[in-house]
């Protein structure tokens, strides 16, 4: 049986306009937020020790998201595949796309039997 990432975390702040409630509901309900997950944790068991704007900008694929949008997309599942246990930080080194110190992750363990690469 294979694991899913059924997990909660806030996609917006309960002071965020209700644009950004009607956003994070359409990810939910589109499946956009999971696939944005498992994508970002693909990438992650690829290449450990990645930052989030190194794994953002792997995975832009030429779609409407610009690669900065990638990155920030990247960062911000980055912290909830952490808070869901399936990622773990592991320092800071300059990041290869920005040149600023910034921090790295892996997979854990239940993130690698997840995505069996």
């Amino acid at each position: 049986m294979q694991e899913s990432m059924n997990f909660e975390t806030p996609l917006h702040h309960s002071g965020d306009p209700q644009t950004s409630r009607l956003a994070a509901k359409k990810q939910k309900e589109t499946g956009q937020l999971s696939g944005d997950r498992l994508n970002v944790l693909i990438e992650l068991v690829k290449y450990p020790l990645s930052t989030g704007a190194e794994i953002g900008f792997g995975l832009h694929d030429g779609s409407k998201r610009n690669c900065h949008q990638m990155a920030m997309m990247s960062r911000k599942r980055l912290g909830e595949l952490v808070k869901g246990g399936y990622a773990i930080a592991r320092g800071s080194r300059p990041c290869s796309v920005y040149s600023d110190p910034a921090s790295t992750y892996e997979a854990t363990e239940a993130g690698k039997r997840l995505v069996r690469v």
